[in-house]
């Protein structure tokens, strides 16, 4: 009969070892972090028209190519995981007419997710009206103020379609 004989471990090893039960939770989060920085992108603000077009902004489908010229301050932020985002704009109030002609006034309805349903009972509650615009790939809501200081401030949500 062989009598087992424990292996020679160093008196070191036990302290140099990770303690998976302690790491685990750290790894869990730091992977979560990681997903959730690649899936979500940071808000971005673009001080002009044409700086949301160098960015290409309206070629990869976060807002329609319909702001007006005046528009400033757009701010975007993207979920590309969820294929959503969210922002704001201003434009001054003579490009209102050129705006509100490619938009429809909206109209909720059963078909609209809870998120969209929140949104528009929040900023009409702040004044804000509501309208629309949609293609085959995305939906937009956005909610628009009355001029001030001869700007109109709107906030929009975008979601797809698919």
């Amino acid at each position: 009969m062989h009598n087992r004989v424990p292996a020679l471990q160093s008196p070191t090893a036990k302290r140099c070892a990770p303690d998976m039960n302690r790491i685990a939770p750290v790894l869990g989060l730091l992977l979560a972090g990681l997903l959730a920085a690649a899936c979500s992108g940071a808000g971005k603000t673009y001080a002009t028209l044409a700086d949301a077009r160098a960015a290409r902004l309206f070629e990869r489908g976060w807002l329609p190519d319909i702001l007006p010229p005046s528009s400033q301050r757009i701010a975007v932020a993207t979920d590309l995981y969820l294929g959503v985002a969210d922002g704001r704009f201003e434009f001054a109030e003579r490009d209102s007419a050129a705006f509100f002609s490619r938009v429809k006034p909206a109209t909720v309805t059963s078909r609209w997710k809870p998120e969209w349903k929140e949104f528009h009972v929040r900023w009409s509650n702040s004044g804000f009206r509501g309208y629309t615009f949609g293609n085959d790939m995305s939906s937009w809501l956005f909610m628009c103020g009355a001029p001030t200081g001869g700007y109109r401030t709107c906030v929009w949500l975008k979601r797809s379609s698919a």
